[in-house]
């Protein structure tokens, strides 16, 4: 049995990402000609776009190098699927039983106070301060513990 030509398919590949580097490229340029222009919105916008076509090309590169072994016969016939990166998890933070932590709303008016205190106006770190001196005598050693920042990081 003859195996099909992937060749068609890999070229149309590197051009998609040829492309979207091209992409990439003339955002990040017309980004740099609107900030010497002060058209700051713009910029943020060129920003947020350009980090995520860098990450959506970043994935279809990993993508391309999983297709590359496939076609050089790396993967048998045998393997139902690649071989998976191990995933990460972070073993200090897990989830809590509902009840156990001091529920959100219990911060709302502490915050608020404080930005008050603070003149409607500060930096974070003064607010958490602020917070800290007001909300510690509240906090039980579970609200002390380290908090996954990310979803998938939550065992």
């Amino acid at each position: 049995m003859d195996r099909p030509d992937i060749r068609v398919f890999v070229a149309a590949f590197e051009d998609l990402l040829d492309k979207g580097d091209k992409l990439l490229m003339e955002f990040r340029r017309s980004g740099s000609e609107a900030f010497r222009r002060g058209e700051h919105e713009y910029v943020d916008w060129a920003n947020q776009y350009c980090r995520a076509l860098s990450d959506t090309l970043s994935r279809l590169r990993e993508i391309r190098e999983n297709f590359d072994r496939i076609s050089r016969g790396e993967m048998s016939y045998g393997q139902k699927t690649l071989p998976q990166p191990e995933e990460r998890r972070v073993q200090e933070t897990s989830r809590r039983k509902r009840g156990s932590l001091l529920p959100q709303s219990a911060y709302q008016t502490p915050i608020l106070v404080s930005l008050l205190e603070l003149g409607g106006r500060a930096t974070t770190d003064a607010v958490q301060q602020r917070l800290w001196e007001k909300m510690r005598k509240h906090l039980n050693p579970e609200d002390m513990e380290p908090r996954a920042s990310h979803p998938s990081e939550i065992i």
